[in-house]
């Protein structure tokens, strides 16, 4: 495997650099970059080893976040670190990054390449809230969703995009946290959110961060409604 020399990393680059400038070029960047991921994710996805009787198929990578996304100098963004990655329907770790990290990574049910497709949504919504609102909204972003989970008695806050809900101590489900949903609304609300914009936050609420797994799209699908956005913004500059 041959990796192109990368400049910095996905949350490097967000870190340090503000999308305001030239707001056009920058979606039109993010969509064909994401594009680009969802393409290689759903490559990753559809794998499959069959030198044995019992085909093995289905590599999930289990530790999407933005600083394992590399930034190359050509500004081409490539999945990195596999570290945590396995075949579904093996064991894979549940010691992933926790701020990325799907619902039933906690509630203690299997981990599949939909859970990918989780991590994959807290990604592109941070990416349309930093071309939106730069880097001081996605500072703004974290601090405001880091919090207790009411009803849990663990020492500790966190700042997932979900939160869990308990009874008797013990976690029965989860659900989108608030404070995601209502940047979600906010977003779609800023003046300079673009309807490709409001299309790609439509598709991460209502097909990415969704609690129950089978419910989400596939890393295919994902690709297919980003290359219809890439048309359609092309479409707006002619």
């Amino acid at each position: 495997m041959v990796f192109q020399i990368a400049e910095t990393d996905l949350d490097g680059l967000w870190l340090r650099t503000d999308s305001c400038q030239e707001l056009k070029a920058d979606i039109r960047w993010f969509l064909r970059e994401t594009k680009g991921l969802a393409s290689a994710l759903s490559d990753m996805h559809d794998l499959i080893i069959s030198k044995s009787a019992h085909p093995i198929t289905g590599f999930l990578h289990g530790d999407i976040k933005p600083s394992n996304i590399l930034v190359t100098q050509d500004k081409t963004l490539v999945w990195n670190d596999f570290e945590l990655s396995a075949w579904s329907g093996g064991s894979p770790p549940r010691i992933t990054t926790r701020t990325y990290s799907a619902p039933e990574t906690q509630l203690w049910e299997e981990v599949t390449q939909a859970s990918d497709i989780w991590s994959f949504g807290c990604v592109i919504l941070e990416f349309v809230l930093w071309l939106l609102r730069g880097s001081e909204g996605l500072e703004k972003f974290a601090q405001e969703r880091i919090m207790a989970t009411p009803g849990s008695t663990l020492p500790f806050k966190d700042d997932q995009f979900f939160m869990q809900d308990y009874s008797e101590s013990e976690v029965t489900s989860a659900k989108v946290r608030a404070t995601v949903k209502d940047y979600a609304h906010s977003l779609r609300s800023d003046k300079r959110c673009c309807q490709v914009l409001k299309d790609t936050l439509n598709l991460v609420m209502q097909y990415m961060l969704v609690v129950q797994q089978e419910d989400r799209k596939s890393a295919g699908q994902i690709a297919e409604a980003f290359e219809a956005f890439v048309a359609k913004q092309e479409k707006t500059l002619h």
